[in-house]
Parts: C-alpha cells; sequence; structure tokens
C-alpha cells in the first residue's frame, strides 16, 4: 500500500484522495476529517497494513452515521435551493404581472379619452342620409347642435338671423338642407333654434358655397 506524503515533510498513514465537496456539508467534512485524522493519530497501530478502515466495525458505522447525515443535509440544502428558485419564479411572475396592470392602467386615461372622442364623432358625424321624410321635415334643433351635426361654422346661422333673415340653407353629405329660423323661446341669452323644412338630394353639378 503506498503512503503518500503527509504535510511539511510528514508521511500520512492513509492514502488521500482530491474531491470536490458541495459547499453546503464543507464543514461537515471538515469535521469528519479532523475526526478521522485523530483517531488515525492517536492510534498506536500506525502499520498501514493493520490499518484497513473497512475492516473497522466501530469507525465504519461512525463514517456510515456521518455520511448518511451529510446526504440528509445534502438533501435539505437542494430542497431549500429548489423552495428558493421557486419563490423567485414567483416573484419574477409577480413583478411581470404587476409591470403588465401598470401598463394598462397608464392605457385607461387614452383608452376613455379615445372612447368620448370616438362618442363625439359619432354624435357630429349623424347619418343624415336616414333622416328621411316627416321625421326630417319639422324637426326643431339648437343652433349649437346644428354646428355639431353637420359641422358648420357659427356665422351660418348667427349671420343671416342678424340680418333678419329667417331661413339659410347648406350642403351636407349630398343632402340639400333648408332650415328656418324658430326663435328663441327661453328668452334672452339662451340658445336659437332652427327647424327643418327641406331636405333634398343634390345635383351633381351644384355647388353652395358655406
Amino acid at each position: 500500500m503506498t503512503i503518500p506524503k503527509g504535510g511539511r515533510g510528514k508521511k500520512a498513514p492513509y492514502e488521500t484522495q482530491q474531491m470536490r465537496v458541495p459547499t453546503p456539508i464543507k464543514d461537515q467534512v471538515n469535521i469528519l476529517i479532523a475526526k478521522f485524522r485523530g483517531d488515525v493519530l492517536n492510534d498506536p497501530k500506525t502499520d498501514n497494513d493493520l490499518f484497513d478502515f473497512p475492516n473497522n466495525s466501530q469507525t465504519s458505522a461512525e463514517l456510515e452515521t456521518e455520511i448518511e447525515n451529510l446526504k440528509t443535509a445534502l438533501e435539505v440544502s437542494e430542497k431549500e435551493n429548489l423552495n428558493l428558485k421557486t419563490a423567485l419564479e414567483e416573484a419574477n411572475q409577480q413583478v411581470e404581472n404587476l409591470s403588465t396592470a401598470l401598463v394598462n392602467a397608464r392605457s385607461e386615461p387614452l383608452n376613455l379619452s379615445t372612447s368620448l372622442e370616438e362618442a363625439k364623432q359619432k354624435s357630429i358625424d349623424l347619418n343624415t342620409d336616414n333622416i328621411q321624410g316627416s321625421i326630417a321635415i319639422g324637426y326643431v334643433i339648437g343652433e349649437g347642435e346644428a354646428q355639431k351635426i353637420f359641422d358648420l361654422k357659427r356665422e351660418i346661422f348667427r349671420t343671416p338671423r342678424e340680418r333678419g333673415e329667417k331661413t339659410v340653407s347648406f350642403k351636407h353629405k349630398n343632402k340639400l338642407f333648408s332650415l328656418e329660423y324658430d326663435g328663441q323661446p327661453k328668452g334672452v341669452k339662451t340658445p336659437h333654434y332652427w327647424k327643418i323644412t327641406k331636405i333634398e338630394d343634390t345635383p351633381q353639378n351644384l355647388s353652395l358655397a358655406i
């Protein structure tokens, strides 16, 4: 049995082998090595042929116990690492969920603004093609509402009214509208109203300045 040299020129009464030890059980391994060395150095039988570790039942049992303890410690460490990995994954998922929620929360005001604009545009873009016959004729509308629905300037109604004129005409979506001034029923500084008196298709060559 070849006896390798020990530290500082001394010979060790046992063979050694270099191994990589998991960090979580490093301290337990060092304790086991120190105990093993103490048992060997304190044993007066230093003959290597007499030192047969597997045949030493007491030492073997102790080492088996230490090995089992090391295995248990390693299993616990691996389980803790797995739990930490799972916790990290869950934390990352929560961060991702919060980030998504934040993006959605920031986009809600924009979506609300867009919805309001769409609703406003729908009100302005009232489909007058579906307003026909008795439904359209006689319909009374305020100046402000008419400006929005037909996309007209304020002067279209105000200028004729201030001149004392009672009717206005304008073109909108290939339709010719005629309105008659209906007065200011609620008194001064209240909305002026106009009644639709005619809706007809405009000829292709008709050019009506508004």
